[in-house]
């Protein structure tokens, strides 16, 4: 008995030997690695592309009539189907026919423009339909460039190509987890892409693939192609494969969960599909891409980030938004043209509408990919955030950081000066330099802190601080300890930018004209001497115990209702400190009327 079932086994190995690739159709045309096939279907003949990278099968409408029992229709499967621009409603069918001995039964099929090549083009016209997921999952199929021909395994598959593992996920998509720049990446295989590789949304993002053709001198006209130097997947290495980016949300292109497609010139010239035990077998040799095109070459040592002093350009747009509210756009963008001393920049064409105003002042130097439209789009979708076209236009146009400005003291401190040390009044002229030259320092003093006041939205709201110069050392040898990590990280993060120690260690009151302009041009001059009055009070108080006694003495006279009033009147200030309460008091208290000191 045991004999027999030895003779068995080995006339079942055997059978199954002489049956492998038994099955076969011809390749009748190539177009670079991409596979057309015919099949005599209802006693015609027509082309297909075999392509993994559709879901299901596809025909062109205009043979679904000639099909006959080939073709079922089926309204229940009736749906939208992504076409290479847009999503569009498409006809449902369950086709089903024999290649030889195989049987492919009740496979998904829907009505779709399918002539991807012309004749003009490609040298003949295709095709009548699409042999997608639906098909190709059937049984073991083997491509061979080589020799022309698809054919059907039988297992055991034996091959001296090496498997790779793969996931099928969803309703037939094939991927594939690979890593490139220290980042992992889902690959789909499919095999009906003209390119190597093509980078969706999210991952060009993630990458920064953008900002790196960018300083790669990729102007943003047409598509770009560069060189991906290796693609790591699984036991696979790729290196230098021809590559570009997609950056459409829609169209049988955009993928929202995948990262790369990976076309025909990956699998090479002779590759197997076993979709059934979630395997194919490659060479590791990818097809050249012969296409004549300009290739751009990356920067490996390329450090992506999550922020950037554009951002600041942003802040100032909404500043100028803020400022139109209460009056006429162009006057705020003039003003702001002047407390930037950029008073020769000033020109630019006014449509009234204050953040397209803003862009077409700022960045005088345009880029095809980058319209003020899209530039309002995402500022209006992620305010004050890190993205590529506010990135590049401000790489291009290079708007200049200027330092603060020193203006005379006027006249209404006077009759101070036997209570408190000479000061600079400081006007800012950059709300970048703000950012970093007292975004830690205010860190330093807690009078802000990361969650309530992030580096990106700080030239935005503050509009005036006061310092003594004893201060500044102090915070100076802050910087240098530990404890200061946190802020230069956040500052990092935020903005790619280090904190300055560029600041004067002289007692000073700041003011900030930017902010405070976002209260409208009108009454601009009065809110200015408000903050400056404001400012200089802070460092009254902090040099005279005289003015702190007051202070106190007032504060202690309010009834509980009033000292309840005003803490709501500001709630950002932590009031449980009591020398924050009392110098927050005294400031605004008199503000508005420095006669009554």
């Amino acid at each position: 008995m045991k004999n027999s079932k030895c003779l068995i086994a080995l006339f079942t190995l055997f059978i199954s030997t002489l049956c492998y690739a038994k099955n076969s159709v011809d390749i009748i045309h190539t177009v670079g690695p991409l596979s057309v096939i015919e099949l005599e279907l209802n006693n015609k003949k027509f082309k297909f592309l075999l392509d993994t990278g559709s879901n299901a099968n596809f025909i062109n409408p205009n043979i679904s009539n000639e099909l006959g029992p080939v073709l079922v229709r089926d309204k229940n499967l009736d749906t939208k189907v992504n076409t290479f621009a847009k999503k569009s409603t498409s006809k449902g069918y369950l086709m089903s026919f024999n290649i030889e001995d195989l049987s492919f039964k009740n496979m998904k099929t829907y009505e779709s423009k399918t002539s991807k090549f012309t004749k003009k083009y490609d040298g003949f016209n295709c095709c009548d339909g699409i042999l997608g997921g639906e098909f190709i999952k059937h049984y073991p199929l083997k491509v061979n460039l080589k020799d022309k021909k698809v054919s059907f395994l039988k297992r055991p598959i034996k091959s001296s190509l090496k498997p790779m593992d793969i996931e099928v996920e969803g309703f037939n998509t094939y991927t594939k987890k690979c890593s490139y720049m220290g980042q992992e990446l889902k690959i789909r295989i499919d095999s009906g892409n003209e390119l190597p590789l093509i980078f969706q949304k999210y991952a060009t993002e993630k990458l920064m693939l953008k900002e790196q053709l960018f300083k790669a001198g990729y102007n943003g006209s047409g598509l770009a192609f560069f060189k991906v130097p290796l693609l790591k997947c699984g036991n696979f290495e790729f290196r230098n494969l021809m590559s570009s980016f997609f950056a459409s949300g829609s169209g049988a292109l955009s993928q929202s969960v995948i990262d790369i497609n990976a076309g025909a010139h990956l699998l090479g010239d002779e590759y197997i599909l076993d979709i059934d035990k979630k395997r194919i077998y490659l060479s590791q040799n990818p097809l050249p891409f012969t296409a004549k095109v300009k290739t751009y070459k990356l920067n490996p040592k390329f450090k992506t980030f999550s922020g950037d002093p554009s951002i600041i350009d942003q802040t100032l747009a909404l500043t100028a938004s803020a400022c139109a509210q209460e009056g006429n756009s162009g006057e705020c963008l003039k003003l702001m043209c002047t407390l930037s001393n950029e008073n020769d920049l000033c020109t630019f064409n006014e449509r009234g509408n204050a953040l397209y105003d803003f862009i077409t002042y700022r960045f005088p130097i345009k880029t095809p990919d980058c319209s003020p439209e899209r530039l309002l789009s995402e500022l209006r979708s992620k305010p004050a955030r890190y993205n590529f076209c506010w990135y590049k236009l401000y790489q291009l146009n290079k708007p200049m950081d200027k330092d603060s400005l020193n203006l005379p003291i006027g006249v209404d401190f006077k009759r101070f000066e036997g209570d408190i040390r000479p000061f600079d009044v400081l006007q800012i002229k950059s709300p970048m330099k703000l950012t970093q030259q007292y975004y830690c320092f205010a860190i330093y003093k807690n009078l802000i802190d990361y969650k309530t006041l992030p580096a990106n939205l700080f030239a935005l709201s503050i509009e005036g601080l006061a310092y003594h110069g004893h201060e500044i050392k102090d915070y100076k040898k802050w910087l240098t300890t530990s404890k200061a990590k946190e802020c230069v990280e956040h500052l990092s993060q935020s903005l790619n930018i280090r904190p300055s120690q560029n600041i004067k260690v002289k007692n000073s009151v700041l003011i900030n004209p930017f902010t405070i302009l976002g209260h409208g041009v009108r009454d601009f001059s009065k809110n200015l001497k408000r903050v400056l009055n404001h400012e200089f009070l802070h460092l009254l108080y902090a040099s005279s115990e005289k003015y702190q006694k007051r202070a106190q003495v007032e504060w202690s006279q309010l009834s509980a209702e009033k000292q309840n009033e005003f803490k709501k009147k500001h709630p950002s200030y932590d009031f449980t400190n009591q020398k924050v309460l009392l110098k927050e008091y005294f400031s605004y208290e008199y503000q508005n009327s420095l006669e009554k000191l």
